[in-house]
């Protein structure tokens, strides 16, 4: 049983960083290892749980409806045997982040990673994806996240850099130091 009697514990990976950082990529790499392994699991990007046109106006709407999201999924990929959950996202405070994640992963035994890249690797993955009108607006925000998460105190899970790592190595490292390897 977890320790709030919600059942056995849900391991749960997180995955955070700044846009450019390697998150998905990275996600995607530890889903394919974690299959080659057959351990059910499951994958969700936290910024598809509120993808909607008009975003809710308030961070606390935008959190409320992230919330009810993964805890509809979550119940399904349960339903359907996941025994893991891998989220991937900006997840820029950790603190409430967390708070409606465990909400709707009651028993979620969390384990939070956060990437890094340096600002060159940045520049080059973002201009990869953004056009000209958006580059400019879309790299400041990254590099200013990254910055702020940089400052976080101790305690706020393990740093793994992605600057110039082939990701199979980053997938495996974040493997080894999380236990799931």
């Amino acid at each position: 049983m977890s320790q709030d009697g919600a059942g056995p514990p849900i391991p749960v990976l997180l995955i955070r960083g700044p846009s450019g950082v390697g998150k998905t990529t990275v996600a995607h790499e530890i889903s394919a290892l974690l299959r080659e392994r057959s351990l059910a699991h499951a994958l969700v990007d936290t910024d598809d749980l509120v993808r909607i046109v008009p975003v809710p106006a308030a961070d606390a709407r935008a959190a409320r409806l992230a919330a009810l999201n993964l805890s509809a999924l979550w119940a399904n990929y349960r339903a359907a045997g996941a025994r893991r959950l891998i989220l991937v996202g900006v997840i820029e405070s950790l603190a409430s982040d967390v708070a409606w994640i465990r909400e709707s992963v009651p028993a979620a035994q969390l384990y939070v990673v956060r990437l890094r890249a340096s600002r060159d690797a940045l520049h080059e993955r973002l201009s990869r994806r953004h056009s000209t009108p958006s580059f400019d607006e879309h790299l400041c925000t990254s590099i200013a996240v990254g910055t702020r998460m940089d400052r976080e105190a101790a305690g706020a899970g393990a740093v793994v850099e992605t600057t110039g790592r082939p990701v199979g190595d980053v997938a495996r490292d974040i493997l080894r130091c999380s236990g799931w390897a």
